[in-house]
């Protein structure tokens, strides 16, 4: 695998971006501005009904979504790569070292229908909360099965919407359920990968920081209980 400079120097100009949390167990809806710090993002935070219920995915998805509410008797091997699929494509590239050090995993939506293996690390990744890097730079390739980015990483983490790049990850809660956080990015142009580069690193960026800010006052009154006892 070849790695290449990422490209550097180009305009952040951002257009808005949504933030999807499906979260399990709350009901209604919440939609509030989140900051950031980039106020070229725009996050949106979005409850739903529990999976348990009726949903419009595979049932072994939705058993998997349900598993993670409960106790994991035994949890699936991690792959050690970052590369699910591998870096063949001019923003894999670009993005090679970024991808590496930030410890994102990497998914080209051209490998779809996913394999067993594959099937078996992306619920792996779910379950540890592990950062996901879903590429869709070809998106001719879902329509020939008739099928949108969308739909394919729904099948995992319950919502998304159609981008050329989706980042996602979970945040499995102690008390039981999980948040999804997905970020969905667009290209500007056909051949405004900068941009897209530069969009795909912030956006990284700001879902570790919600990932953080998700648990952290968990953990605050957790440690508040046990003083007072």
């Amino acid at each position: 695998m070849t790695k290449r400079n990422v490209i550097v120097g180009v305009s952040l100009a951002l257009g808005a971006l949504y933030l999807g949390l499906n979260f399990m167990g709350d009901e209604g809806v919440q939609n509030r501005p989140i900051e950031s710090s980039s106020d070229r993002l725009s996050v949106t935070q979005d409850a739903q009904q529990p999976l348990k219920s009726e949903h419009a995915r595979p049932s072994a998805n939705q058993e998997r979504a349900n598993d993670a509410t409960d106790t994991i008797v035994e949890e699936l091997p991690l792959p050690e790569t970052a590369w699910l699929s591998d870096p063949i494509n001019q923003l894999s590239n670009d993005l090679y070292d970024f991808i590496e050090s930030e410890q994102v995993r990497y998914i080209n939506t051209t490998d779809y229908p996913f394999d067993e293996e594959k099937e078996r690390q992306l619920n792996a990744l779910i379950q540890a909360g592990e950062m996901i890097m879903f590429d869709n730079t070809d998106p001719d390739y879902l329509d020939s099965y008739g099928v949108s980015e969308a739909q394919v990483v729904s099948e995992y983490f319950g919502t998304a919407s159609k981008g050329d790049v989706i980042v996602a990850t979970a945040v499995v809660l102690p008390e039981g359920g999980m948040h999804y956080l997905v970020l969905p990015l667009h290209r500007k142009s056909d051949d405004d990968d900068a941009t897209l580069i530069s969009d795909v690193k912030q956006a990284v960026t700001l879902l570790k920081d919600q990932k953080f800010d998700l648990v952290k006052p968990r953990s605050s009154e957790a440690g508040s209980s046990d003083s007072a006892s």
